[in-house]
């Protein structure tokens, strides 16, 4: 603990060097505006509630205060070495900037991150599910006398739950290819539209499915044109590159530091 906070007043100590060489400096003024955003967003009134008042805010504060064991006077010195290290920030990475030339670059080796991906084809389906090929071949033989009958029997005896309370209908984007069960997927995306198949046995017991629309075809890839994302790349190689900055900046700090 005490190497670690040796550390910390170190390099608190070398930031404010830092920070009046740059012509840096954090106010009163700076500390108090900041205190009033920590309190409007950490003691103000939750949202959809009437504004809390600056009194209500302030005894919170000195409320929370008491609890974490902290002062006033500690909490704003906190405050004030953020500030210095959030302006010292801004100082040092001022001259930072991304070219156009940057962003294409970037966009041209990364275009897969940038594309919708390939969608395989999908199916609207309806199935029950029991345990055992007798139960299967049972309710089969009451649909093949009344297809009608398939949305009240998955509800009576389909073990999948959450399909059942739908009629054995499978949410939207469920039944997609290659993310099924093969025994199931073989047939859901082979039987024509509106047949009720025979039971089909997988991993999960015994199923009868119904196909209740044609099969929707896939869709490729398709890339995101660099203009619907050139601002977005812009700003992350932006954020990169100040961090890359400032890192660079500390290191020569800590080297002078240690030299003198």
């Amino acid at each position: 603990l005490k190497t670690n906070a040796t550390q910390f007043l170190i390099q608190s100590s070398e930031y404010e060097q830092e920070a009046k060489k740059l012509g840096v400096s954090v106010s009163d003024k700076d500390v108090d505006a900041r205190l009033e955003q920590i309190k409007k967003q950490y003691y103000g009134n939750p949202a959809g509630q009437k504004q809390a008042t600056q009194a209500q805010m302030d005894k919170r504060y000195e409320q929370a205060l008491k609890q974490q064991g902290f002062t006033d006077e500690e909490v704003r010195s906190g405050i004030k070495q953020q500030l210095i290290r959030e302006k010292v920030f801004n100082n040092v990475t001022k001259d930072v900037k991304v070219s156009d030339s940057d962003i294409t670059s970037y966009y041209n080796k990364n275009k897969k991150q940038y594309e919708t991906p390939a969608q395989p084809p999908s199916r609207d389906v309806r199935h029950i599910l029991v345990k055992t090929k007798a139960q299967a071949d049972s309710i089969y033989a009451q649909l093949q006398k009344n297809p009608g009958k398939f949305a009240a029997l998955a509800k009576k005896y389909s073990t999948d739950t959450s399909s059942a309370q739908n009629g054995g209908r499978l949410p939207p984007g469920t039944a997609v290819k290659g993310r099924l069960v093969k025994p199931f997927e073989d047939v859901a995306f082979s039987i024509k539209t509106n047949v009720i198949s025979k039971p089909v046995h997988s991993q999960f017991g015994w199923h009868i499915i119904e196909a209740l629309g044609p099969v929707k075809p896939g869709t490729p890839a398709k890339p995101t044109p660099l203009s619907q994302v050139k601002e977005a790349i812009r700003q992350q190689l932006l954020s990169q590159q100040k961090q890359t900055e400032m890192n660079n900046w500390l290191n020569g700090m800590k080297k002078h530091y240690c030299k003198t």
